[in-house]
């Protein structure tokens, strides 16, 4: 029997033990802190998204609206928005963010705020997306982008004023059907610079309701 060749073939035996329960401890490592990057992202996520309906009691038999999410496990950066910007205006707001994860939750923030401060100047939607497009295009090193869709009710009239952004067209309801919005397919914020976004208009009767389903 040759012993050096069995103490040796020991030894290999022991480095791949040794070897196997390194790299077991680091997939278990790695999925744990990829885990907790998906928490966070998540808490990120829900964080900045409305949750409390109906949100304007004073406005009851005007107008409702409503709005829910789904995440997937890789959270992305799909999110959703409404306000009012003053007693006779209600801007509403649907996106989704390049990429996933906790870039995607960060750049979901950026443009969240970004695009409810410029609107809140008093703009209208086309140069509130404008002049969002022109900020996020500077000195975005990762190449990010938002699909964006943007409304504004006016409140007393039905009137809206919308801007799209690269998005899925929203579903009108009329006479009890649901209808994709006919719209013009602008470029996504974010993607380059000197971009002028244009308005466009429709009128909501009784009963009918914008809807957007990701």
């Amino acid at each position: 029997m040759d012993v050096r060749s069995n103490a040796e073939f020991a030894s290999l035996s022991d480095d791949i033990n040794v070897t196997v329960k390194t790299l077991k401890q680091y997939i278990a490592d790695a999925a744990e802190r990829i885990d907790q990057e998906l928490a966070f992202a998540r808490a990120v996520q829900a964080s900045t998204l409305p949750d409390t309906f109906k949100p304007f009691p004073d406005y009851a038999g005007m107008f409702d609206i409503y709005a829910t999410m789904d995440t997937a496990k890789e959270v992305g950066g799909d999110f959703f928005d409404f306000y009012l910007l003053d007693s006779d205006h209600l801007v509403f707001l649907v996106a989704d963010v390049s990429g996933k994860g906790i870039p995607a939750a960060m750049f979901m923030m950026t443009v969240k705020t970004l695009l409810k401060s410029v609107v809140e100047t008093g703009v209208g939607v086309a140069e509130a997306m404008t002049g969002a497009n022109e900020e996020l295009c500077a000195g975005n090193d990762e190449g990010m982008f938002v699909t964006a869709w943007m409304g504004m009710l006016e409140i007393s009239t039905g009137e809206v004023r919308f801007v799209n952004a690269g998005h899925n067209p929203p579903y009108l309801k009329k006479s009890g059907i649901f209808k994709p919005l006919e719209m013009r397919r602008n470029l996504v914020l974010g993607a380059m610079e000197g971009i002028q976004y244009a308005e466009q208009r429709l009128t909501l009767t009784p009963g009918g309701a914008p809807r957007r389903s990701w």
